[in-house]
């Protein structure tokens, strides 16, 4: 009984004392917080330039590429030097399409330029018989303008053609310039639209060539015998 109150004792002194500690503790943590909460925030350390990396779709043992900022060539190693604010990016290389995007920077730090090799592709229209005929060419449904023939700049891979002319349908082709395949200078994709005349169309001939006739006498003599000889060998 008496170790039990001694331990009551204890427990009377005690707690006060801890209730106390917590108090304060509670004031201190408290003010340590407001204290924090008016700090300014120091702003994050901007990044060193705009980073710069380059995305080639086909094998290649040349990653270089050039490389304009707001329509200024930059020289760059890994990263050109920028100001913060929006920007247009231009990637260009001999051979290959133009990448060209914009990018609020420091928001955006890098920048990865996709290239695309070129490939050049020469349409010809003629119909059935052989004759050249205008028509409205497309590629990838994008409209090329009216012509007979034209050579186009396109991306190595799968592409739609479409010839349209009036009185004739429409001749479509899916044409696959081949990937992962270095051309050789004066090679090129041909594709020839054959366009069908609709029924109740028209279609010349190709024009005959006129036979000169002989300036003299045995010229004529031979020409005459040809003639007699044709209509007995008939």
């Amino acid at each position: 009984m008496k170790l039990i109150k001694n331990m009551e004792r204890a427990c009377i002194k005690i707690i006060p004392s801890f209730v106390f500690a917590l108090f304060f503790f509670g004031l201190a943590l408290g003010f340590t917080s407001k204290v924090f909460a008016q700090l300014p925030l120091l702003p994050p350390s901007p990044p060193k330039g705009l980073e710069i990396n380059t995305l080639y779709y086909e094998p290649t043992e040349d990653y270089s590429v050039s490389v304009y900022l707001d329509g200024k060539l930059k020289e760059w190693d890994s990263s050109i030097d920028i100001l913060p604010g929006r920007h247009t990016v231009k990637c260009v290389k001999n051979g290959y399409f133009d990448f060209e995007g914009e990018i609020d920077y420091p928001q955006v730090s890098n920048f990865q330029c996709k290239m695309a090799k070129t490939t050049p592709m020469t349409v010809k229209v003629k119909d059935t018989l052989g004759n050249r005929v205008l028509a409205n060419v497309y590629i990838d449904d994008e409209s090329k303008g009216g012509m007979d023939v034209g050579t186009f700049t396109v991306a190595k891979g799968t592409h739609t053609v479409k010839c349209v002319s009036e009185g004739y349908e429409d001749f479509v082709a899916s044409v696959e310039a081949a990937k992962y395949v270095e051309m050789r200078q004066g090679t090129f994709y041909n594709v020839d639209c054959i366009l069908k005349p609709l029924p109740g169309t028209y279609i010349p001939g190709p024009t005959p060539t006129p036979i000169p006739k002989p300036k003299n006498f045995w010229g004529g003599f031979l020409t005459w015998l040809v003639g007699i000889l044709s209509g007995i060998f008939k």
